[in-house]
């Protein structure tokens, strides 16, 4: 049976607003992962301004691989 996990890294995004003011925003950073053997392989990375949907999507990828779709 293979192991699928969810791991979250820090992203560091500058952004500029409509002035010219650059922020310095940290949002993270999805990775749907696959252990094969003894080594964890990403299948796919999801990142957005909107972490709740960025890490829906990440496990809506889980519930699917599990199920073999």
């Amino acid at each position: 049976m293979k192991k699928y996990r969810i791991k979250t890294i820090k992203c560091y995004v500058v952004g500029a607003d409509k002035y010219g003011c650059e922020d310095l925003y940290v949002i993270p950073k999805y990775k749907v992962q696959v252990k094969i053997l003894f080594v964890w392989i990403t299948v796919k990375s999801f990142i957005d301004m909107d972490t709740d949907y960025a890490k829906n999507c990440a496990e809506e990828l889980i519930g699917n691989l599990k199920e073999g779709i």
